[in-house]
């Protein structure tokens, strides 16, 4: 889709741990604070996403769409490094430049940040949209095969959800499994 549209797409990428929103430890509890004692199941690739960050926008693209690629396509968890090295590697990012900026704890307080400024927006799960007016929506994404399709759903949401701005809520209710 950015392909097509351009500079008029801009993303702008945000972490938002899924396992933070969601945990039982209690409401003071920080996933990040406990980076190397809790066997998380998001902050790795969170993690290297910062790290690839550092090599610039494109290496963070390719790393980010090599993960998800991986993630949703050979269902892997990413807790083991090389699991993520091997996504690195394809990428074609610096290894030893990867290494020693994954290693780096500022990365954890990117990741901190980013969570802390979407949850009081009422940011709940992802992929959620913010756009420049403020309205924001989230979606299941369940990919279409056509990159045309994809960009016209995208349209059809931005139109109902952002131009319009009035459409508050939209659910799809799926029937009772059998």
């Amino acid at each position: 889709m950015k392909e097509r549209k351009g500079d008029a797409l801009r993303v702008n990428w945000r972490s938002f741990p899924l396992e933070q929103q969601n945990s039982k430890e209690g409401p003071e509890w920080r996933l990040w604070d406990h980076a190397d004692d809790h066997p998380s199941r998001s902050l790795p690739a969170f993690r290297a996403l910062e790290a690839a960050r550092r090599q610039g926008d494109d290496a963070f693209a390719d790393l980010l769409f090599g993960l998800l690629e991986k993630r949703h396509t050979a269902r892997l968890n990413f807790r083991e490094p090389d699991e993520i090295e091997a996504v690195v590697k394809d990428a074609g990012l610096d290894l030893d430049k990867f290494r020693a900026d994954a290693a780096d704890p500022a990365l954890l307080a990117n990741i901190a940040t980013d969570f802390e400024s979407a949850a009081p927006k009422g940011v709940f799960g992802t992929p959620t949209f913010t756009f420049e007016n403020g309205q924001t929506f989230f979606m299941r994404i369940k990919a279409p095969d056509d990159p045309a399709e994809a960009e016209r759903i995208f349209d059809a949401l931005y139109e109902v959800h952002v131009k319009s701005g009035a459409v508050d809520e939209v659910k799809h209710p799926h029937p009772p499994e059998d």
